[in-house]
This record gives C-alpha cells, structure tokens and sequence, in this order.
C-alpha cells in the first residue's frame, strides 16, 4: 500500500504536474515548489505509517524501540525512517523515478512497480 501510495505521488509530482526539472540536484538552492513537494511526501509517508501504528496496536515508542535495536539492512530501520525526512534522499528519489521514465520512453515504467 505504501509503495503503491509514493509510487502515485512520484507519477504525479514528476509525469502530470512537472514539478521536477531533469537538472534538480539535491545540492544547492531549491524552489518553493519542490519543498512543498517534499512536504506532501513527508506526510504521505507520516500517514501511512501513523493508520499502520493504529492498526496493529503499536505505540510510537515501541516503533523507536525496535528500530533501534533492529540490524540495518533489515525491513524496520532507523536509518531507513530518518531517510523519509532527509530532503537530499526526497530528491535522490525523485532522481531515480526520473531514470526509470528515460528507459520506458512510452511513460509507464512505473506501472511495473506495482
């Protein structure tokens, strides 16, 4: 559900609304419109994990509690949470979903990922 819910709003943000200009680099200035993107996908990702939490009866501090002690590399990751909210990851993303339309010419690269 969650790949599905980033894989819609990379499809959106880069293929409908543009947003994103093949020369945006995570260094340097950004514009306004790419940090009120980043900000969607921040709190796309705050929902679904909050409805997840919700419905599997787990507290906050339980989730920190186990990604702490949780091996990187496995599924529940500090490392991996705090990557959601790093604006230079949002737009190394961005960057990849990019490289996946450039090899699928006719625009639907990402359809495979769902």
């Amino acid at each position: 559900e969650l790949t599905a819910a980033i894989n819609g709003f990379m499809r959106d943000a880069i293929c409908h609304q543009k947003i994103f200009a093949a020369e945006a680099s995570p260094a340097g200035e950004q514009s306004l419109q790419h940090h009120q993107a980043f900000r969607q996908y921040t709190n796309l990702i705050e929902e679904h994990l909050e409805r997840f939490l919700a419905e599997h009866g787990i507290s906050q501090d339980q989730l920190l509690s186990a990604a702490k002690t949780a091996d990187k590399g496995t599924p529940l990751s500090v490392d991996y949470l705090l990557a959601t909210t790093d604006y230079s990851n949002f737009v190394r993303v961005v960057k990849d979903y990019q490289g996946m339309l450039e090899l699928d010419a006719t625009g639907d690269a990402l359809e495979t990922l769902e």
